[in-house]
């Protein structure tokens, strides 16, 4: 008999139909508010299981990305290996399952099946005993070695560092707000407290926090690479990387999206390069915001040249304008972040035009693939609700996700 994939409730994704051009709509049906669920990690990052998982039993839920597929799956530890299983349907059977036998109506009835009986999930033996929890953020500092400054400014310092994590020593990236700059501190905690909540392979990982007396400490995941302005314009990269990076920044985005979260500040500068996985992740969460709408203050500074133009002329902020923001970081993406975007146009000229022009944006050269050029002209249409949402643009960019990475 054959399986069928499913995926999860807050997306709505497209799957080829084998044969033919046309594509069908799968919505889901099976699995249960995941997103709210404590041991579901969502997409996760290559060593998460690892780090967490550390007992025959111990076990997480998280969502794989293959292909034109989103598979929601069980990690389990067993025999000091991490394994991996995937919920699935069958034909002729009502339900899903993890061993092809027992079937429920939703993931965590699955769970709780295999878990209060102890039934086996595979042929292996394995057990599902233990469900591991997103742990608390904070962090010790004894665990913590600091090295070079990696940068600063009026905010405070940020430092490479290395970090002990369950035995593991981990590359990161220490962010200290200067002492006694309270809007520093006020900053760095919100920040820190909207990124903590996100675990995705396409998102600068947040390990936690230090509150040390009176000292507060961000301890983000360490890129070499770098942000991706100064990567793309130090260093060779090819038409099919640059549009591939664009996909793991619509990937970020998504996920964001999909867990009430507005970034606020999409941008090249804000993405960082992965070397190690060939993939861009987004980083920088200062101007994050939990929810799905909000009032930009007027004190803050605005990056015009990213903005949408209802932000600029009333203040308001909602998903639309992440993708307006979306649509400049592919831009500057593809054009490798030669020039900034509206080149030498001053920040008033631009605004003004913004304002009055409804077809003013970016300039789009002609050797942009026509996908993409498509995803630039409908994210910057000045009518927000007739902008794409991100999953309509991950679904659109899905040929350039770089399936040789």
């Amino acid at each position: 008999m054959g399986s069928k994939e499913f995926i999860d409730e807050t997306d709505v994704f497209q799957i080829p139909d084998v044969g033919s051009t046309k594509q069908v709509v799968v919505r889901p049906s099976y699995v249960d508010s995941l997103k709210q669920c404590q041991f579901y990690y969502g997409l996760l990052c290559d060593d998460l299981a690892h780090d967490r998982l550390h007992n025959d039993g111990d076990f997480v839920l998280g969502l794989r990305y293959r292909s034109t597929l989103k598979k929601v799956v069980c990690l389990v530890k067993w025999s000091g290996t991490v394994l991996e299983y995937e919920f699935c349907q069958v034909e002729g059977r009502e339900g899903i399952s993890l061993d092809n036998f027992h079937f429920k109506a939703t993931v965590l009835e699955v769970v709780n099946f295999h878990t209060s009986t102890k039934t086996p999930i595979s042929s292996l033996g394995v057990l599902l005993s233990k469900e591991i929890k997103k742990q608390d953020q904070l962090l010790n500092m004894d665990n913590i070695t600091l090295g070079k400054v990696l940068g600063g400014g009026v905010f405070g310092k940020v430092y490479q560092g290395e970090l002990t994590l369950n035995g593991k020593v981990v590359s990161v990236a220490v962010k200290i707000p200067r002492a006694g700059n309270e809007k520093a501190l006020k900053k760095a905690t919100e920040e820190a407290n909207v990124q903590k909540e996100y675990i995705h392979q396409n998102v600068v990982r947040l390990y936690g926090t230090v509150l040390k007396e009176d000292q507060f400490s961000i301890i983000l995941e360490y890129l070499e690479s770098g942000s991706m302005d100064v990567y793309l314009q130090n260093n060779e990269t090819t038409q099919e990387q640059r549009l591939a990076f664009c996909f793991d920044v619509a990937l970020g985005l998504e996920y964001l999206h999909n867990n009430e979260c507005l970034h606020g500040d999409m941008a090249a500068r804000n993405c960082l390069v992965d070397k190690k996985h060939n993939c861009a992740k987004i980083g920088d969460f200062g101007l994050a915001v939990k929810g799905i709408s909000y009032k930009v203050p007027k004190t803050r500074p605005t990056p015009i040249r990213w903005m949408a133009p209802e932000t600029l002329m009333d203040y308001s902020y909602e998903r639309a304008t992440d993708i307006w923001s979306l649509g400049v970081v592919f831009w500057e993406i593809y054009t490798k972040c030669e020039s900034q975007p509206y080149g030498k146009k001053g920040l008033m000229q631009v605004q003004l035009e913004l304002w009055a022009n409804p077809k003013f944006h970016c300039d789009i050269s002609e050797d942009t693939p026509q996908k993409l050029k498509d995803v630039l002209l409908a994210s910057w249409n000045h009518e927000p609700k007739k902008r794409p949402v991100v999953a309509k643009i991950v679904e659109d960019l899905l040929e350039f996700n770089w399936k040789s990475r």
